[in-house]
């Protein structure tokens, strides 16, 4: 119940930070499901990983700090700098920006590519949100690979 109330307060202090006006907008459209998801996408021309923090899928028995995969991802999205498009002028500069961040702010240990896919994060319903975490995980850590590769 605790994580419930979380995560409610985390979606009004996001549609507060969108605006009245667009919040209020797309909350009364989608019903008040989903409205995160769909204000990032809206902001960001791209979909961002609706994910609030909540930390029930936690802990991970492999140690991926899944919350803070999810927050980096959509923060470098929501920044437009991900390094995805080598014909960007600025994909280079980016691409070491991108991992040096991704480096510092999560251990090594607790990246994606230490996913199995054992699905305990999705056990019992327990993100509130219908992530499918592990494919998320499996998506970031692909693009983490090919940005690394260069």
């Amino acid at each position: 119940m605790k994580n419930r109330q979380d995560n409610d307060l985390s979606r009004r202090s996001f549609l507060k930070m969108v605006g009245a006006g667009t919040a209020a907008t797309l909350f009364v459209a989608c019903g008040g499901k989903k409205v995160e998801k769909l204000v990032k996408t809206q902001l960001t021309g791209e979909e961002a990983i609706p994910c609030t923090g909540c930390q029930n899928c936690m802990p991970c028995p492999y140690g991926v700090d899944i919350a803070g995969i999810f927050q980096h991802y959509n923060q470098w999205k929501a920044n437009g700098k991900m390094p995805e498009n080598k014909d960007d002028a600025n994909w280079a500069e980016n691409r070491r920006s991108y991992l040096i961040s991704l480096d510092r702010t999560i251990s090594r240990e607790r990246q994606p590519d230490h996913c199995i896919g054992c699905n305990h994060c999705m056990e019992d319903d327990k993100c509130p949100n219908e992530i499918r975490i592990p494919r998320e995980l499996q998506h970031i850590d692909e693009l983490i690979e090919q940005t690394r590769r260069g």
